[in-house]
């Protein structure tokens, strides 16, 4: 676990030092090799969030800012064990909540394209509010309400 700890810190210097380096290098040229710099700080700014997303890294960190959602909370059983494919063959029996649950999760923390988008696709617009958690028999009923009280 210290080992883990001195990489990620040991990166996070890397990409500051690089970002630290460009910046003093466009401004000590005034423009002549700023496209180099920008390209230091491009990659600083890549390395950093490379490092981010390195597996484990948020048990290094501790959860990602904003991320209020716990592994044991998502709708699916052992999620940080689990393949891409296996999550992606997972998602089209999830509700529209349990999907946006799993969307914020992943984003903070693997952010992998493919299941981020595979959400996306699936994801979509509640008919009215609080209908994803409603029964079957909740929705006939209100389907089968007048115009009027179906509003309210």
């Amino acid at each position: 676990m210290r080992r883990w700890e001195e990489l990620a810190g040991s990166l996070d210097q890397q990409a500051q030092a690089a970002v630290a380096a460009a910046e003093a290098a466009m401004a000590a040229t005034e423009g002549v090799g700023a496209g180099a710099a920008l390209t230091a700080r491009d990659w600083g700014s890549w390395l950093r969030e490379t490092a981010e997303r390195m597996p484990g890294v948020d048990r290094l960190q501790g959860v990602p800012e904003g991320a209020l959602i716990a592994e044991d909370e998502l709708p699916i059983a052992d999620y940080r064990r689990l393949s891409a494919r296996m999550i992606l063959d997972r998602l089209p029996q999830l509700s529209q909540t349990d999907l946006a649950t799993v969307c914020s999760y992943e984003r903070s923390h693997a952010a992998r394209p493919a299941v981020l988008g595979r959400i996306a696709d699936l994801l979509g617009h509640e008919p009215w509010p609080g209908y994803d958690s409603m029964t079957a028999g909740d929705i006939r009923k209100r389907l089968a309400a007048p115009c009027c009280s179906a509003n309210r």
